[in-house]
């Protein structure tokens, strides 16, 4: 399993995602930081979220799952916890711009509303589709 601690908000940066890290103390939870936003980014271009980034996201994948240079794998199910108040799109980055300045990311989150999960119903998704894909695998 990994996470992956990406800068989308004005606080975000390697000591939070640090910080962030060491709430998970199982070793086989690894953590990543994309201060770029290049996992953010590519896994947004294989969710078809042209021009954003994908964040505050939890990708499900099988044992048969391919990573190459190309491209990252699709996830065999994935969920999000963005709202309408928060934006895939980087903070300051607007239509046919590109930036890396912070400021708050607000605007309409882009994702799929029937993918949208928190809480207990997060925590039973997730569980639903590790299992589905364990059982793929067999």
């Amino acid at each position: 399993m990994a996470r992956v601690l990406i800068d989308m908000l004005p606080a975000d940066d390697v000591d939070a995602a640090r910080t962030e890290a060491a709430r998970v103390s199982d070793t086989r939870a690894a953590a990543f930081h994309d201060a770029e936003r290049l996992l953010g980014r590519a896994t947004a271009r294989r969710l078809e979220w042209e021009r954003e980034v994908a964040w505050d996201i939890f990708l499900v994948y099988g044992p048969s799952a391919a990573w190459t240079e190309d491209d990252i794998p699709a996830p065999d199910e994935w969920f999000h916890q963005l709202d309408d108040g928060e934006s895939t799109r980087p903070p300051g980055e607007d239509e046919g711009e590109s930036s890396t300045s912070d400021s708050t990311a607000v605007g309409h989150s882009g994702a799929d509303p029937a993918r949208f999960r928190t809480g207990e119903d997060l925590l039973h998704a997730l569980a639903d589709a590790i299992r589905a894909a364990a059982e793929d695998a067999e």
